[in-house]
Order: structure tokens, then C-alpha cells, then sequence
């Protein structure tokens, strides 16, 4: 007997549509809808029924993947359960393209918790699609690294949402002056490479223009399996090394993947204000 897959109609949305017309009604770009669908409202429903039988969910730099419908959807099911328990830390799924040819994507941007009012501005994964002859989804590919999720070309498209998606308004209070409460966490491969310097160079600079700050470096080649780093590492999302992540009173708050001189990262710091951010009420 043939099996029928009813996929759920897409929302009668003309800017979803205008971009899957740019992309040619392409069955990977109607996938990039369905995914983000299912993401931006925690509902397998909208990717189960466009799952092919053998697909192949891994992410890049990973051996860990899944195989099949069933594992897959309960592996993006038991996802979905964690993060309505943790609504601080969903990510929202955008439209986009990744690398040199514009393929279509979908772009993740996630919060690293309640303080972080900058997540919007900076994606740390890229999602591609293949599809098989039936336009099901045959592999799910998370791109962490190459090509930068970062760097993706971003349509402002978030399918499930309603209006204009904008980051957490922002409340301030002042911190001390010497930034008593701050903690900067330096993520370096091994600190010989010249990038690694670069960011060692850094991290000095801003321990001796923020005194009351907390300045750690982790050497990401001399990381303990079960440490406390390889568990601040794997909360951080990072995608891409060295990087630097800012903490305030415990709460990650900003983070820049990449190499960053002390003088920009101060002044994204302040400017941006996230440090200064206590509460929504």
C-alpha cells in the first residue's frame, strides 16, 4: 500500500511566499519554512510529516547524528520539550541564505538566558536541507562553523511569528564603576596560534581597564571532559574559536565569536548596555 505524506499547508503569508519565489518554490526552501515553523512554535507537527524515511539529522563537527523518522522526530521532540521548560533559552528560526551560491536556510539566533538582550544580532547556526524526489526532507545539516552562521544573508523572515520580532525590551540599572560582577570567559585553541594571541592580548587589556571585572581564559586543547569549562563551553553555544563570552552576576549576557580587540569590546559592552540589564519588570 502507498503511503500518503500530508504535509500541514503553509501560513497564507505573501512575504513567506515572495521568498520561497525567489527561491523557485525550491523543496529545500519550503523545508527551511516548515523547520522554522516547527522551532518558532515548538510544534513537531510542522516537520514530522516531511521527514522521508531514511533521514539523516547531524551537525557539523559532530559523530553524533540520527537516523530515520522516529529517532529523529523524538530527538527534535524531546528539544522542543526542554525548551518550553526553559523559555529564556528558545531560539528563533529566520529565513535566509548561506554560503557563496545563496542557498536557502534557516538561520537560528538563541538567548544565552534572561539577561541576553543582544541574541538577535548574531545567528550560531545555519540549517541546510536535502530533499528527495517527493520534496521530503532527506538530511538535516546544522552548520556551526563553515560557513559562519554568523555571516548568513538574513531576510528579517520568522514564520510562526506575529509582527515585528524585536529583543527583549531593556532596563538598566548603572554597575560599579570598575564593572564589579562582570565575568569575561576567553576561548582560545591552544594560545599559540596568532588569533589565540591576539585574544590572550585582549583579555589583558580589558583585566586592566575593568579591574573589578572577572577575566578567565580556557584553553579549549586543555578542557577536562566532565569539567565546570566543558560545561560553561557547551552552555555557551559557540560556534566558532577564539570567542569571549560576558557574564554578569552569573547570567550570560553577551558574546562575540571571533577575534575582538579590547577597545571594541569595551564599547560594544558599554554601548550595548547588557551588563546593565536586572530584570523585565
Amino acid at each position: 500500500m502507498r503511503k500518503t505524506f500530508l504535509a500541514r499547508p503553509l501560513p497564507d503569508d505573501p512575504v513567506i511566499a515572495q521568498w520561497l519565489q525567489t527561491h523557485e518554490q525550491s523543496a529545500a526552501a519550503r523545508a527551511c519554512v516548515y523547520y522554522s515553523l516547527a522551532y518558532n512554535l515548538l510544534d513537531i507537527g510542522w516537520v514530522k510529516n516531511m521527514l522521508a524515511p531514511g533521514v539523516h539529522y547531524c551537525t557539523q563537527g559532530s559523530v553524533e547524528g540520527y537516523e530515520g523518522v522516529k529517532r529523529v522526530t523524538e530527538f527534535l521532540s524531546g528539544k522542543f520539550d526542554t525548551l518550553r521548560s526553559s523559555p529564556e533559552h528558545q531560539p528563533l528560526f529566520e529565513l535566509a541564505e548561506t554560503g557563496p551560491d545563496f542557498q536557502p536556510c534557516a538561520s537560528g539566533c538563541q538567548p544565552l538566558g534572561a539577561f541576553d538582550r543582544n541574541w538577535l544580532s548574531r545567528p550560531v547556526v545555519s540549517v541546510a536541507f536535502e530533499t528527495g524526489p517527493l520534496g521530503l526532507i532527506s538530511k538535516i545539516f546544522n552548520i556551526t562553523s563553515m560557513p559562519n552562521p554568523a555571516y548568513v544573508r538574513r531576510r528579517g523572515i520568522y514564520p510562526g511569528t506575529n509582527g515585528t520580532v524585536k529583543e527583549r525590551p531593556r532596563l538598566f540599572i548603572r554597575p560599579t564603576q570598575d564593572f564589579q560582577g562582570v565575568r569575561l570567559d576567553f576561548y582560545v585553541w591552544s594560545g599559540k596560534y596568532r588569533q589565540d594571541q591576539q585574544m590572550l592580548q585582549t583579555a589583558d587589556a580589558v583585566q586592566e581597564q575593568l579591574p573589578g571585572a572577572e577575566v578567565r581564559v580556557v584553553i579549549l586543547h586543555e578542557i577536562e571532559p566532565n569539567s565546570e569549562a566543558k560545561l560553561t563551553l557547551r552552555q555557551a553555544q559557540l560556534t566558532v574559536f577564539p570567542s569571549v563570552v560576558v557574564y554578569y552576576r552569573g547570567e550570560g549576557v553577551f558574546r562575540y565569536l571571533g577575534v575582538i580587540s579590547a577597545h571594541l569590546l569595551i564599547d560594544a559592552i558599554v554601548k550595548a548596555s547588557p551588563l546593565h540589564v536586572v530584570s523585565d519588570s
